[in-house]
């Protein structure tokens, strides 16, 4: 298979989440990822969280099939050594605060001085400019910031963060790998190369189409549970069963909201999916005392046969051993040389009926220091 990005390069400063999923996307289909790490410690998601193993499970899951070069920046040979490889790069992505690698005299404007066809892409929490610009901030941070967290269910009076960081990859690396993808676009059609100011924030909000259109309607954006995809209408929801499992109603057209009806002979509930205020919430009740007839098993049994969006809601381990992610590829086993076999989730790009399914390891630090540098001497 070949890589829609063989013979890109890209120096990925980043580190921890955003960066390197986005850098790993992009070294899944092809491009020649090289990690330029602090020569003390470099990436700290390698040896953070580390439990009984030489690197981190989420440090495995981000950076395989990378190099590591480890540089100190504030050392003019090294300096030299990140400049050298510079004049080879199509892409340069970092994290830093604002005006960090100013410090070094490696700003986005020198860079893009040096090298004018360069695409620079700078993920930071609130963006390169404006009065925030320096905080430091984490997933939840943006989130109550932007307003996201003011939508999530609580739990004595506070927002339950969910274990899908919204920020990080929704606001950052997939808004990093778009704007990227764009912008090597532009640069095939005209030369020019671009620096793209990220902020993980602003992608997070500006991917939160539904309650900005429900604040456009109503003047205000309704509380988690009052809105029409958080629980204000029986036909979109979670309901348990039997046995303390759940089941996920998501019939929202009359079509798959009459086949569940039909499906489970209620007949009675076939104009009340979308139903309002108090009748919802009797509509509800009888859905919540419906499924809590049957085991999870049971319904899913039962479910099987219906085309109405009604599904169970399963485990990750049910997950990775359902039929049809094993039959997509999804969930894959990689060796790695010090760890050993580890599972791996796949790219979610699937390119001419193909799926990436990288088998190289993730780099130990500074692992390939000196076979890059040395290369990238005799090409220049």
């Amino acid at each position: 298979m070949v890589g829609l990005l063989d013979g890109i390069r890209v120096l990925d400063l980043t580190r921890l989440l955003p960066g390197p999923l986005c850098s790993m996307h992009l070294a899944d289909h092809g491009a020649e990822v090289i990690k330029i790490e602090d020569k003390k410690r470099g990436d700290y998601a390698r040896s953070d969280m580390a439990f009984g193993i030489s690197m981190s499970h989420l440090f495995h899951a981000l950076n395989r099939g990378k190099k590591s070069v480890a540089l100190d920046l504030s050392s003019s040979e090294d300096r030299d050594a990140f400049l050298k490889l510079l004049d080879s790069a199509d892409i340069v992505m970092e994290s830093f605060r604002p005006g960090v690698l100013d410090k070094f005299d490696l700003s986005h404007q020198m860079m893009r001085t040096r090298k004018p066809n360069l695409i620079i892409c700078a993920l930071t929490a609130y963006g390169q400019t404006g009065p925030r610009k320096d905080e430091p901030a984490h997933d939840n941070n943006m989130l109550g910031y932007v307003g996201i967290a003011d939508q999530f269910p609580t739990i004595d009076g506070c927002a339950v963060p969910p274990n899908f960081q919204i920020a990080d990859i929704a606001g950052g690396s997939l808004t990093a790998l778009s704007a990227i993808s764009m912008a090597l676009v532009r640069r095939e059609r005209t030369g020019e190369g671009a620096t793209l100011d990220i902020s993980l924030a602003e992608g997070a909000m500006c991917n939160a189409v539904i309650p900005f259109a429900m604040r456009q309607l109503h003047g205000h954006t309704p509380k988690a549970g009052q809105d029409v995809l958080t629980g204000m209408l029986p036909a979109y929801g979670f309901y348990p069963t039997k046995d303390d499992r759940q089941i996920a109603m998501g019939a929202l057209e009359p079509k798959f909201w009459g086949a569940f009806c039909h499906l489970v002979n209620r007949p009675d509930l076939m104009a009340k999916g979308i139903a309002l205020g108090p009748a919802a919430e009797e509509v509800k009740k009888e859905l919540i005392a419906l499924f809590r007839t049957k085991t999870y098993q049971e319904w899913g049994d039962i479910l099987k046969a219906a085309d109405a969006c009604v599904t169970p809601v399963q485990t990750l381990d049910e997950v990775i051993e359902d039929p049809h992610i094993k039959n997509r590829g999804v969930v894959y086993e990689a060796e790695d040389p010090v760890d050993g076999p580890l599972l791996r989730l796949a790219s979610p790009i699937v390119v001419d009926g193909e799926r990436p399914r990288p088998e190289a390891p993730a780099p130990r630090h500074g692992e390939h220091t000196n076979a890059v540098i040395k290369e990238n001497m005799k090409a220049s």
